[in-house]
């Protein structure tokens, strides 16, 4: 039941139950249409040389019409293989691109980055390997491309605490031995902001201290199925009632 490696999405579905973390590796996941777009911005921006050999994007076709279905037909088959997105995505991806290449900031950890979508594979908490994935690598930080639909500092930072963002920066900056983690935050929709945060120490210290307890947890846990509880608990209001 349990992978004999650790991944941060892994480890998230784990922080809810052991019944989660099974879901997570046994079931295969559709991308949403938000994910694909994500994953083309993220080619776009890191990877544009890529672009046109992963993705394809369609232009208007009306197939209720013969003429439309036939279109479609030849489309599909002239980029088979490929992810194909309708051509407002791709007008959408040109202009988060741009937008992350106008931002100083943004623009200037990607002109030091000295590689994209670096695999790394170490132990770093316990005894299991951990297996990880950054976008952005420099000279003396790990950097991750995110999309979003908030980008200011209250909206990413409540995002960053509930999609567990600082226990990613946390494992990254030990996975790769670097002092610093970014995320260069760019909105999907105009006016198109972009916002580039680096990680406060005592968030990753906190983060850290986290990603210790879960691997922990997930390391004495036999595999076997389970949920929230094993017996009957006694509920008291919540801390802010």
């Amino acid at each position: 039941m349990k992978r004999n490696y650790i991944s941060l999405s892994a480890l998230k579905a784990f922080a809810r139950s052991p019944n989660h973390y099974i879901q997570y590796c046994h079931t295969r996941r559709e991308p949403s249409p938000a994910m694909t777009l994500g994953s083309a911005i993220h080619c776009a921006i890191l990877e544009p040389q890529e672009l046109d050999k992963r993705y394809a994007f369609l232009p208007k076709i009306n197939r209720r019409t013969k003429q439309g279905k036939e279109a479609f037909d030849q489309f599909q088959e002239l980029h088979a293989g490929k992810e194909i997105l309708p051509q407002t995505e791709y007008e959408k991806l040109l202009l988060t691109r741009d937008a992350v290449s106008r931002n100083p900031a943004a623009a200037g950890l990607l002109k030091q980055a000295l590689g994209f979508e670096i695999v790394r594979e170490e132990v770093i908490y316990g005894n299991t390997p951990w297996k990880g994935i950054a976008d952005i690598v420099g000279p003396d930080f790990v950097a991750d491309l995110k999309t979003a639909k908030d980008a200011s500092p209250e909206g990413f930072q409540r995002a960053a605490h509930n999609l567990m963002y600082h226990e990613q920066a946390a494992a990254y900056r030990k996975l790769f031995k670097v002092p610093k983690f970014y995320w260069i935050v760019v909105e999907t929709d105009a006016p198109w902001n972009v916002s580039v945060y680096v990680q406060a120490e005592e968030a990753y210290k906190k983060a850290d201290y986290r990603l210790k307890r879960l691997v922990d947890r997930w390391e004495k846990w036999d595999g076997e199925p389970q949920g929230y509880t094993k017996g009957i608990e006694v509920l008291n209001l919540p801390s802010w009632a």
